[in-house]
């Protein structure tokens, strides 16, 4: 059984062998619970260079950690709208089409709403 697709798990180290010790724990503890840690979705970095995990761009700027909406995520949404206005928006009427945008919106908003998303809202 591989581990599920909507559980994501961030482990902070001092160094990259304590990482890579830790990543090793947790493969031998997921493992005697039937679980797979999936090797091409896990990421050894350094706080400095960016990485996403569920939507969202983890960075370090001037010292301090800023969490904003992933470009994978805004375009996700863009797709969503386009598929939406263009796809469905021709046999709906105006107010089931706003209806059905709003619901996307209200979703991908509530989501973001804790992380620096200012300039996607």
């Amino acid at each position: 059984m591989e581990f599920p697709e909507s559980s994501h798990l961030i482990i902070t180290a001092k160094t990259k062998e304590i990482a890579e010790e830790l990543r090793d724990m947790v493969s031998q503890f997921l493992e005697t619970r039937g679980l797979t840690l999936s090797e091409e979705k896990t990421l050894i970095t350094h706080i400095d260079k960016d990485f996403d995990v569920t939507g969202w761009t983890f960075r370090k700027f001037k010292g301090k950690l800023i969490v904003k909406p992933s470009k994978n995520s805004i375009k996700t949404l863009v797709r969503k709208f386009a598929t939406i206005i263009l796809k469905q928006g021709k046999a709906i009427s105006p107010s089931e089409l706003i209806c059905r945008l709003n619901q996307v919106i209200r979703g991908w908003s509530n989501y973001h709403r804790h992380v620096v998303a200012r300039g996607p809202f």
